[in-house]
């Protein structure tokens, strides 16, 4: 086909157009770069973490009852996050405990350090302690005979109070076989056998007093007896300041000033500090590098007219999952008020250090 003048001339201005166009399609997104380099340089946007806390009191003091029966009661420091004290109430098995508040103690009212919130009972304690008192009343009496020689009433004493305890005994040991027949067939529980046994046991320590009691009666008072006697006095007499030392430490003494709080089935007693708080503040553990301790924090409780400054004292990295999310938490402390409650959640802003464009693109993207 023929092509005129014309068409050649077209074409050239077509080829001319296209090389212009290259020289601008390189030109335009190098320029474009540049001034978004320049923008992205100067250029920050604040950044912030929106979360929700919760809070906590900075000590804790609770009282609770484990699986075994156990007591035990653990003071917490939440702030440092360890345990102060840590308190065990061991008990024999078998034995029956138990515990009373005292009438003052109400959810919701204050404690001091020292006072007596509450009293533990063993009953198999105070069993031991009348136990040791009644021997100790006996031993005594015996060495009252024994320095005051052979008298024909008090030999008569002897004899009766001697013939008492073996019929005592006698019916105790009857007593003791039918049970051990009857635990034999499942029908009576290793607790009672043990305890009549206990009994059967202290009947005959008390026929082995009444012989001494009648011997010294019969022949009067001789210096080794004397000094036996006095030395089981002693004994006895040590054996009883040690239970009694231990029935006082059953008495539940508060180790912090607090406030009662409301209590579970298994918790018998908690006390809260409350002379401050802290907030267990979630963190998602992609944004840990945003942050840092002394951080601000800002807590906004409902109702509140202004909100809440914190700052970030401790991080527990231990990771969770919350809202799919994974996460670590930072402890915030806070100034104690009356917009603030133990175990409030509270809305909650961390400011973070401002970013470039380009890194909140990238956040972005990431999330």
């Amino acid at each position: 086909m023929f092509k005129g003048p014309n068409s050649k001339i077209r074409s050239n201005r077509i080829s001319r157009a296209f090389t212009h166009l290259g020289y601008w399609a390189l030109i335009i997104p190098g320029m474009a770069a540049i001034l978004i380099s320049a923008w992205s340089a100067d250029l920050k946007l604040p950044q912030s973490i929106d979360s929700h806390a919760r809070l906590a009191p900075q000590r804790q003091w609770l009282v609770t009852r484990d699986a075994d029966g156990r007591l035990l009661a653990t003071l917490s420091d939440h702030r440092r996050g360890t345990v102060q004290n840590y308190t065990v109430f061991h008990f024999e098995r078998g034995d029956h405990i138990s515990f009373r508040l005292h009438p003052a103690i109400i959810a919701g009212g204050t404690v001091q350090a020292g006072d007596t919130v509450a009293t533990v009972h063993s009953n198999r304690t105070q069993q031991e302690l009348a136990r040791l008192q009644n021997r100790l009343a006996t031993a005594q009496s015996s060495l009252q005979l024994t320095t005051a020689g052979r008298k024909e009433a008090v030999i008569r004493e002897a004899e009766h109070l001697l013939r008492q305890a073996q019929t005592q005994s006698e019916y105790q040991d009857r007593k003791v076989a039918r049970l051990q027949d009857l635990f034999a067939h499942q029908i009576a529980t290793i607790q009672e056998l043990e305890v009549e046994e206990n009994a059967q046991t202290l009947y005959q320590i008390q026929i082995d007093i009444a012989q001494a009691q009648l011997q010294a009666a019969q022949t009067g008072a001789r210096r080794p007896e004397v000094h036996l006697i006095r030395t089981r006095i002693e004994g006895l007499q040590r054996e009883i300041a040690i239970l009694s030392q231990r029935l006082g430490s059953l008495a539940v003494i508060a180790p912090l000033d607090g406030t009662v709080a409301h209590t579970g089935p298994d918790t018998l007693l908690a006390i809260q500090d409350r002379s401050a708080y802290l907030a267990l503040l979630p963190i998602p553990w992609k944004d840990r590098r945003a942050i840092a301790l002394d951080q601000s924090v800002e807590l906004h409780p409902e109702g509140a007219e202004n909100p809440v400054l914190g700052r970030i004292i401790r991080f527990d990295r231990s990771v969770r999952y919350l809202d799919r999310t994974q996460v670590m938490t930072a402890l915030v402390a806070l100034p104690n008020t009356a917009d603030l409650a133990s175990g409030l959640i509270v809305p909650s802003r961390l400011a973070c250090p401002p970013l470039t464009p380009f890194q909140y693109l990238a956040n972005t993207f990431a999330r």
